[in-house]
């Protein structure tokens, strides 16, 4: 090695840069303290020694690879690295020289800190004002929405789009089976995790999770690593298909019950800090004042409908014709309409002391089927023909019309009853009517058929004059064409002789024989006459 002379290397100790000075052997020329310090070596050490058999820690490292970069191609160059052995930053300077390369060491580590520092506070700051948009623009949609069902979507799609988690949910608890199944899910891997989560209420593997633990105790509760907590294991694969680490679950509190559950994830573990807690708590305090808002105003909604409906109900019972009354579970008057008070003769405070059976008298009203919504008898209406005393002691005829109703109403039975007296009144004076109508109809026919009787018997003996003289007649020799006439006349009178004995019938002088006719043979033996009573101009055909 040559002899080089350099100035005396406490020349540069009040540098507070690390100066050091490599041969192209890569020898140690000289150090000054701010050097040695940071490299955490003593002068003797150093000195008049290879870097690399020194200092071996730099071999493999970013800094080995720039020295030998800037050692073969004689540029200057500056770089700024972390050197991992001592978790510290370095910014450095090559610096080629005749006689090999000159290193300025800077050590920059509070500075990155100080940057790291003020990075992690911008980004919890945009965090912070992140959430922050979330509960506003959650508040928004509270008094926005109308149904929950758009609510629970609207909150768990803003903690995604605005608050930068990878995903959340919303899951309601079904108090009869303890499990929460979800009603609503947003952002990246929900479909995959949510395929195979199971989560109750109960203290069992689905219940023993950040979600079990906060629906249980109406507290929130995280998990800072999903996949090394142990109460967190019945989901750690399906978390780490997603790359899930930390997780939130806050309590929907409703009317003083926890009802569901709000659950946010984000991929980096540790992610909830204080004010972050308090600001996603807020969120889900928000959302259970919307779910018990819209809850309360649904009641509202349904306790109208329910005023308006009980004032039509009492309007039609008092313009009813009948009178109506609905029976309690001890079959009491409990609604009794105008109609019925009047019919009765009793007041509606009078009425709310009796029973049925007070009022009504004779007559079985039946066996009282229950109400069974899924029974074909649900329904039936019995109707029954009885009668009713009035307060006064009269007796009139009633017809009552039972039907079952769920007790749920409050009522077992309704019945309408009506005062049939006028109906019956006019149906005995039908029957009286209709009884009187029928005589007079007898009366007229045996009057109609005695007529006829008398006709029948004097056309009946002047029939027998004819047939007797056609007899007479036919026993002497005629011709052939006025045998036919006679033939003619006989039949005809003959068939004179039928009818008489059909009026004797109809005046029940004569039993009535039946039989059978040839239509064919009666039109034969008439058509002579028939073709003689229409003349020559009409042409008569018969076809049997």
């Amino acid at each position: 090695m040559k002899d080089v002379h350099y100035p005396n290397p406490s020349v540069f100790d009040d540098f507070s840069e690390g100066i050091f000075t490599l041969d192209s052997t890569w020898t140690i020329l000289f150090a000054n303290q701010a050097a040695l310090a940071m490299m955490r070596r003593p002068l003797n050490e150093m000195e008049g020694r290879v870097l690399w058999e020194a200092f071996p820690r730099l071999l493999g490292t970013p800094f080995e690879q720039r020295y030998r970069e800037a050692m073969g191609s004689r540029e200057v160059s500056t770089f700024e690295e972390q050197f991992e052995p001592f978790g510290r930053w370095f910014k450095v300077r090559l610096f080629p020289i005749p006689e090999g390369l000159t290193v300025f060491l800077a050590d920059t580590t509070d500075e990155h800190r100080r940057d790291e520092m003020i990075h992690n506070l911008l980004q919890q700051v945009q965090r912070h004002q992140r959430l922050a948009n979330v509960l506003a623009d959650t508040n928004e949609a509270v008094f926005r929405t109308t149904d929950l069902t758009s609510l629970f979507r609207d909150v768990t799609r803003l903690a995604v789009e605005v608050g930068g988690f990878v995903m959340s949910w919303v899951g309601v608890v079904d108090e009869e089976t303890g499990e929460v199944p979800i009603v609503a899910s947003a952002g990246e891997g929900a479909g995959d995790y949510l395929s195979d989560v199971r989560l109750s209420i109960r203290d069992d593997t689905g219940g023993r999770g950040v979600g079990g633990v906060a629906l249980r105790t109406g507290k929130t509760q995280y998990s800072d690593d999903i996949l090394v907590e142990p109460n967190m294991a019945p989901w750690r694969a399906a978390a780490a298909r997603v790359s899930f680490r930390s997780s939130g679950g806050f309590p929907l509190v409703v009317d003083h019950r926890v009802r569901g559950l709000l659950s946010v994830y984000a991929r980096e573990p540790h992610y909830f800090n204080e004010e972050e807690r308090d600001l996603v708590e807020r969120v889900a305090a928000s959302l259970s004042y919307g779910w018990e808002a819209l809850e309360t105003e649904a009641a509202l909604r349904d306790s109208e409908v329910e005023r308006r409906t009980s004032e039509r109900v009492a309007e039609l019972l008092s313009t009813a014709p009948d009178g109506i009354v609905a029976l309690d579970q001890e079959h009491r008057l409990a609604l009794v309409n105008e109609e019925f008070c009047r019919l009765f003769g009793v007041s509606a405070v009078e009425a709310a002391r009796l029973s049925l059976t007070d009022l009504l008298l004779s007559g079985d009203l039946g066996p009282h089927v229950p109400f069974d919504p899924e029974s074909p008898e649900a329904s039936l209406v019995a109707t029954h023909q009885v009668e009713g005393r009035r307060r006064d002691g009269t007796i009139f005829p009633v017809e009552v019309r039972l039907r079952a109703l769920d007790p749920r109403w409050g009522y077992t039975v309704v019945c309408s009853i009506r005062d049939v007296s006028e109906r019956i009144s006019l149906e005995r004076e039908r029957r009286e009517l209709a009884v009187q109508q029928e005589r007079e109809r007898e009366d007229r026919l045996d009057s109609l058929g005695r007529l006829a009787s008398g006709v029948a018997h004097d056309f009946n003996n002047l029939l027998g004059v004819v047939l007797m003289c056609v007899g007479t007649a036919e026993s002497y020799p005629i011709p052939a064409r006025v045998a036919e006439e006679l033939t003619q006349i006989r039949r005809a009178a003959e068939r004179g002789a039928e009818m008489v004995r059909q009026l004797m019938t109809f005046a029940r002088q004569q039993d009535t024989e039946s039989g059978l006719l040839d239509v064919c043979s009666a039109l034969e033996a008439v058509m002579p006459l028939l073709e003689r009573s229409v003349g020559n101009d009409v042409t008569v055909m018969v076809e049997c």
